[in-house]
């Protein structure tokens, strides 16, 4: 619960206390709030709910406030950024092994008997490997394009979801707009021979 509200707490309180202590001069002359969310506020893997949540919440917060918004003549632009880890380091191997030794140190009991370690650790890599795959855009600038244009255009778009790449970026519409019982096994990428939880193996 530690990691969930630490999480929560910077990416989606974070952007909605910003915003809300710089809206009374928005208002007064018109401006603009541009915030940036991320493809996963369109849909969630697994591993990652804690991370997916916020940006739905900011998501969210946005659509609600151009509403709001509109009366003033204030615009509300969202920033959808795909795959763009490697662009970013978002995940700095420092941070990202305090973050998995602090979960290894806090895991329940109940989820410690359940799944394993092992199949912790195996998950744990998983997502590393995942962080640093030729998936993730080396190249920010589309993303800088599309807060530029975000920032300038007269009409802005509601929302710009920017892909590392093509490929990328219809991978992302496919997650986020396509039935789930034809998307769901995207999310689920397991082999067979990978590591099971504990609990599966006993079962077996």
């Amino acid at each position: 619960m530690a990691a969930y509200r630490r999480v929560m707490e910077v990416n989606a309180f974070g952007p909605v206390r910003v915003t809300k202590a710089f809206l009374p001069l928005i208002r007064r002359v018109k401006g603009r709030v541009v915030n940036i969310t991320s493809e996963a506020g369109l849909h969630s893997p697994p591993s990652i709910s804690a991370y997916h949540m916020t940006k739905r919440a900011v998501e969210f917060f946005s659509d609600a406030l151009r509403h709001e918004m509109h009366k003033w003549g204030v615009k509300v632009v969202i920033v959808q950024p795909g795959s763009f880890a490697r662009a970013t380091d978002i995940a700095l191997p420092a941070v990202y092994n305090r973050f998995v030794e602090n979960l290894r140190n806090n895991v329940e009991e109940a989820v410690k008997e359940d799944y394993g370690m092992e199949y912790f650790d195996f998950k744990m890599e998983q997502m590393r490997s995942w962080l640093t795959v030729d998936i993730q855009g080396k190249d920010p600038n589309p993303v800088i394009d599309a807060m530029a244009d975000a920032v300038t255009l007269t009409t802005p778009a509601h929302r710009y979801l920017v892909g590392s790449s093509f490929e990328d970026y219809v991978n992302k519409i496919w997650l986020g707009y396509f039935p789930t019982q034809w998307t769901d096994y995207t999310e689920r990428p397991e082999k067979e021979s990978d590591p099971k939880p504990a609990m599966l193996q006993k079962n077996i």
